[in-house]
């Protein structure tokens, strides 16, 4: 994800892949990991045929941190 996103300044990014969908796409994005990786639990148990990970940046890069 590059500078230009509109969730680059915020530090954790959660994703999505529904079912038999090749890709994840960004759902949510926060300030708090603890907040972002229950956000993630909750989807997850709500949804159980999801799959659901948690990014975090680094530099400007980001990196995955958790999988729900």
């Amino acid at each position: 994800m590059n500078r230009s996103s509109k969730y680059f300044p915020l530090e954790y990014i959660v994703e999505c892949k529904p079912g038999r969908q090749p890709f994840f796409e960004v759902i949510a994005a926060f300030n708090a990991d603890c907040v972002a990786n229950h956000y993630a639990n909750e989807c997850r148990v709500a949804n159980p045929g999801n799959e659901y990970r948690v990014l975090t940046r680094r530099g400007r890069k980001f990196q995955q941190t958790y999988t729900a």
